[in-house]
């Protein structure tokens, strides 16, 4: 396979290009026009009577896709024939999305590796054709770098939404090594990140499957289809369950009870009329949970302007969108703050962990619950107001109980959080070292000259 080092300083030159540094001595640099044809699509999603039916490569395939391979599922649309004459995709096509809401998401790239019958280029996506004497690989992993993807979000004009022109694509500026340097870039690039790829695919599909476990666990403890004994658990046999009456619970416990939320909780509207620095300001989130607005903040970029007449939040209290409960909106508060009047505030009875019934609340079947008792013209505006939300039937083990289910919750939940956590933590690492790998590499960092190409490796 041969071995690869970093270049010594005196092996580089200036490249000319600030993010690009130093490159070895005998490459040189120019623009993308001059080793390419770059030019965008028109070719939008529609299906229009006296056109030509085709497979549309749209933007999502684009941004999904490193790749562009004949597994992947192409929608149908049409095309006039001079537009399949200019936006047919061949292999060695690279395509870039040239505009979004975020200029992060502007020049993501993605490579045609297999000639696919009638697949054209859609509307969004700039196609670059490298010139037969270059090697397109190579370029599509430049135009990968770091460099260039900074280079990208600079150049990149609007204000709500981002693009760019033609212009922007073709000063580009690119670097040229020796085709033979060119290849063995690619070929070392192509085999390096797919074995990144496989090793990140492992631990995200590890993180589902936690995700999936936590689910499962809560489900089964929380409708009591498990018991705790001496902090494990274990099934409950038969004659210890009974039916509960309710669909969505199936089987209980025998001493526990079925009662509508309006027996374990009432409705708090209390408004604030203080000034926003001198309260707890809180916010509602499917993932999350009920959150401090400063963790919030730094996750989805949500500012708040004014607190007045919001509705009070005690420790303890449930918080529902009323919106968005029927996909999981819903969660206990550990601080008391203030939260946005749209939604409305639970307080618990004395009989009532509310720990438990926020890890209740949460289950896909309660949310299914939501849905069904709730009422609207359209998703976007199906609502689950108080009045329906109070009326669900849900079970009800003895306090002791609720807290002792609570707990273990609490403490599993930590442990498999943990573990996910770290394994987020090391993708994040990884998918940081190839970046710097890709771009160590095209911009010759990396010396491989004795790099062998491996053949079976996949594309050359």
């Amino acid at each position: 396979m041969g071995e690869f080092k970093n270049r010594e300083a005196e092996e580089l030159k200036n490249s000319g290009v600030e993010w690009n540094g130093g490159i070895p001595r005998e490459w040189s640099s120019k623009k993308l026009k001059h080793i390419s044809f770059c030019f965008p699509s028109n070719v939008d999603k529609k299906t229009k009577l006296g056109e030509i039916p085709i497979k549309l490569c749209n933007y999502t395939d684009v941004y999904y896709h490193k790749y562009i391979t004949a597994n992947i599922e192409f929608m149908n649309a049409t095309a006039t024939s001079a537009q399949i004459i200019r936006f047919s995709l061949k292999s060695g096509d690279i395509l870039l999305t040239k505009d979004s809401e975020s200029p992060s998401d502007i020049g993501v790239a993605s490579y045609v590796i297999d000639n696919i019958t009638d697949l054209v280029c859609g509307y969004h996506i700039t196609i670059v054709k490298v010139f037969e004497q270059y090697n397109s690989l190579y370029y599509y992993y430049y135009l990968l770098s770091t460099g260039v993807k900074n280079y990208f979000e600079t150049v990149a004009n609007g204000i709500t939404r981002y693009g760019i022109g033609v212009d922007g694509f073709n000063n580009t500026p690119v670097i040229i090594p020796s085709e033979g340097q060119q290849q063995k870039i690619a070929n070392f690039l192509y085999i390096k990140t797919a074995q990144f790829d496989s090793i990140i695919s492992k631990k995200e599909q590890l993180i589902q499957k936690l995700e999936e476990a936590k689910k499962s666990m809560i489900s089964e403890v929380i409708t009591g289809k498990v018991k705790i004994v001496d902090g494990e658990m274990v099934k409950r046999q038969p004659e210890e369950m009974k039916d509960s009456g309710v669909e969505w619970l199936g089987m209980i416990p025998k001493d526990w009870e079925i009662t509508r939320i309006k027996n374990l909780f009432s409705l708090r509207n209390e408004r604030n009329k203080k000034s926003m620095d001198s309260v707890q300001i809180l916010s509602l989130y499917t993932a999350l949970g009920v959150k401090r607005q400063e963790e919030i903040e730094n996750k989805t970029g949500n500012i708040v302007r004014t607190v007045f007449d919001y509705k009070i939040v005690h420790p303890n209290d449930i918080v529902v969108n009323i919106i968005l409960a029927w996909m999981g909106a819903i969660g206990m508060s550990r601080d008391r703050g203030v939260i946005s009047p749209a939604y409305d505030i639970y307080k618990p009875n004395r009989f009532v962990n509310s720990n438990y019934y926020n890890h209740l609340f949460r289950t896909s079947k309660f949310t299914g619950e939501c849905f069904k008792y709730g009422r609207g013209i359209m998703l976007m505006r199906w609502r689950t107001y108080s009045d329906e939300f109070m009326s669900i039937n849900c079970c009800k083990p003895l306090l002791a109980e609720q807290e002792k289910i609570s707990e273990f919750i609490d403490i599993k939940n930590n442990n498999i959080d943990s573990v996910i956590a770290k394994n987020k933590t090391q993708i994040q690492k990884l998918k940081q070292a190839k970046q710097s790998l890709i771009s160590e590499a095209v911009t010759g960092k990396i010396n491989l000259t004795d790099w062998e190409i491996i053949e079976e490796g996949g594309v050359q």
